[in-house]
C-alpha cells in the first residue's frame, strides 16, 4: 500500500475503531482495559502476573472493540479457515496494520526501545503460519517477520496460561522480539508467549494487538471507559502517545 492508499483508508476505517484510554484511576496501566479503582491492574493482567514467570507488561492495543461490532467481524473472519471467511476483511486488517504500526515505527520505538525481529502469537491451531503474518507483509511490515515459537500440547484458553504453552524454535537468547496478535482479551495466548520467549533469554519489548475486547455490559466501570473512549475520535497518529509515560 503506498501513501495515496492509506490515507483514502483512513476514513474508511476510523468509524470502526476506538481509542485506547490513557493512564487512569480506572484504566490498568499494562493492558489498558477498565479496572476497579483500588486495584492496581485489572484482574486478568493480576492472574497474568501471579501464573507467569516472566510475562510482558508493555500491551499495546491499536483499538478497543466489543462483541457485536464491524471490528470484531474484521478480526473474526479474516483468517481463511473460519466459517464465514471475508477476503474484504484481510484488507481491512492488513490496513490498520499498516496505519497504525508501519506509520507509527518512531513512536513505538520510543516507548518500547528497538526491537530485532517480529513475531506473531502462534495459532491454536496446527498451521506452518498464522493469517496476521500475510497481512503484517500486506502493510510493509515483514522485513524482520520471525517465527520463533512454536504450540506445545500444553492447554491454553480464555483464563489458562502456562510458561510451557509455546517453546522456541531456535535460539532466541539477546533477541529483542516485538510479539503481535489480532485481539487480546484475558492475554493468557499472548502473555504465555511472552514468558516462554523471556524465559529462554530474549526480550519482549512489547505486545501489540490490533484489538484490546471490552465487555461494557460487565459492570458500571466497564460502561463508563467504553463510553468515555467511544466518544473520542480515533487517531491513528495517537495510539502510542497513551504509552509514552507508563
Amino acid at each position: 500500500m503506498n501513501d495515496a492508499e492509506l490515507d483514502r483508508w483512513v476514513d474508511v476505517l476510523r468509524p470502526h475503531l476506538v481509542p485506547t484510554p490513557s493512564t487512569g484511576e480506572g484504566v490498568c496501566h499494562i493492558c489498558r482495559s477498565w479496572k476497579f479503582p483500588e486495584k492496581p491492574v485489572c484482574s486478568n493482567c493480576a492472574q497474568v502476573v501471579a501464573e507467569l514467570t516472566l510475562p510482558c507488561l508493555k500491551v499495546f492495543p491499536i483499538s478497543l472493540y466489543i462483541k457485536p461490532s464491524q471490528l470484531r467481524d474484521w478480526l473474526k473472519f479474516y483468517k481463511p479457515n473460519s466459517e464465514g471467511f471475508a477476503p474484504s476483511h484481510c484488507d481491512n486488517i492488513a490496513a490498520i496494520l499498516a496505519l497504525g504500526v508501519q506509520r507509527n515505527l518512531t513512536a513505538m520505538q520510543n516507548v518500547m526501545g528497538p526491537w530485532d525481529e517480529i513475531a506473531v502469537v502462534p495459532s491454536t491451531f496446527a498451521r506452518t503460519s498464522h493469517p496476521l503474518e500475510a497481512q503484517l507483509r500486506n502493510a510493509g511490515l515483514g522485513a524482520n517477520l520471525g517465527r520463533p515459537l512454536i504450540r506445545t500440547n500444553v492447554p491454553l484458553g480464555h483464563r489458562t496460561m502456562s510458561d510451557v504453552g509455546y517453546q522456541t524454535s531456535k535460539e532466541v537468547s539477546g533477541l529483542r522480539i516485538l510479539l503481535v496478535d489480532d485481539v487480546y482479551t484475558t492475554g493468557a495466548r499472548s502473555q504465555s508467549a511472552a514468558s516462554a520467549l523471556q524465559l529462554a533469554g530474549a526480550t519482549v519489548v512489547g505486545i501489540v494487538a490490533i484489538g484490546r475486547r471490552i465487555n461494557p455490559g460487565y459492570n458500571d466501570f466497564s460502561l463508563r471507559l467504553w463510553k468515555e473512549q467511544r466518544a473520542q475520535s480515533f487517531q491513528f497518529g495517537r495510539i502510542f502517545e497513551a504509552h509514552r509515560d507508563a
